[in-house]
């Protein structure tokens, strides 16, 4: 009953769909970050993981602020519960938050389509008069 809408499809076993990956990275990160004390190693592994969610779909971004939040919600509470502030635990999450956040734009400028036709415009004009600097 469960593959029924399925079954419905064509082209069924020739597409890929993103959502199932997008679980996948969530689970990841989130056995990478419950299941082992925090490390370089285990750092970059979250950030890896974050870093497939946000380049994935639009929705991944969604997901790893989720997975961010809920991070810094853990770190919080455990620092509540020992009296005991440890900024380099608190600032984890929030190294992760800012990564997440610029790969975002950073992949996001190449879609304003002002910002490439201005460059290519000013390239385009540069070739042309090798004079002149623009």
């Amino acid at each position: 009953l469960l593959l029924l809408p399925i079954t419905m499809f064509y082209d069924v076993y020739n597409s890929i769909y993103v959502d199932p990956i997008l679980a996948f990275g969530v689970a990841y990160v989130l056995i990478c970050y419950y299941t082992d004390k925090m490390s370089v190693f285990n750092f970059l592994r979250i950030l890896g993981g974050l870093f497939v969610l946000t380049l994935t779909k639009d929705t991944g971004v969604v997901l790893a602020g989720v997975l961010t939040l809920v991070m810094l919600g853990d770190v919080l509470y455990q620092q509540w519960q020992e009296r005991k502030w440890d900024m380099k635990k608190i600032g984890i999450p929030l190294v992760c938050t800012a990564f997440v956040c610029g790969l975002f734009f950073t992949w996001q400028i190449s879609s304003f389509p002002s910002i490439s036709t201005c460059a290519t415009n000013r390239l385009g004009r540069a070739r042309k008069t090798p004079d002149t600097i623009v």
